[in-house]
């Protein structure tokens, strides 16, 4: 974003954990948004709203011909592994407000939580330096918002090697 544009954006660090009513957040950029009347939803349909158009412009400037449309998608989200049922729920009604999902009863959103994530990349991605044996334990930490998370592989992958 040119600097000509930014004076008219706030900056928010960490948005995604503005959703976590467990969490406080105060600071300066969150003033200023609540005295325009917006709240935690409102700041993350925002960011929905804009990161999907881009992707939109990203997909036709690859495909001309391609399709784009948000009700038709299945989404999957990463999440930290700390949300709760209703800091998902907060997730989908941004999704709802961002005009991402039809009705907030959508039925093609998958939460995955961002260590479970981790751990699933491992076994199919192309850069992974080791392999992972039955019984092996695995510990996934998520630097961003540090969820630790600990597996086993037979309990996950059972029957294949």
């Amino acid at each position: 974003m040119n600097a000509a544009r930014q004076k008219d954006h706030i900056f928010i660090d960490r948005f995604k954990l503005l959703l976590d009513a467990k969490l406080e957040h105060r600071d300066a950029a969150m003033d200023r948004l609540k005295a325009l009347g917006k709240d935690p939803t409102d700041v993350i349909a925002d960011y929905l709203r804009e990161l999907v158009s881009f992707l939109g412009k990203f997909i036709k400037h690859g495909d001309p011909k391609a399709e784009f449309n948000p009700f038709h998608m299945c989404w999957c989200l990463t999440i930290p592994a700390m949300w709760s049922d209703a800091t998902k729920q907060k997730m989908c009604r941004a999704m709802f407000k961002a005009n991402l999902i039809p009705s907030l009863a959508f039925d093609r959103i998958i939460f995955c939580w961002e260590p479970m994530a981790g751990l699933l990349s491992t076994p199919i991605s192309t850069d992974a330096r080791i392999k992972i044996r039955r019984s092996n334990p695995i510990l996934i930490v998520d630097m961003g918002t540090l969820d630790f998370a600990h597996f086993f592989r037979n309990a996950l992958l059972d029957g294949h090697d």
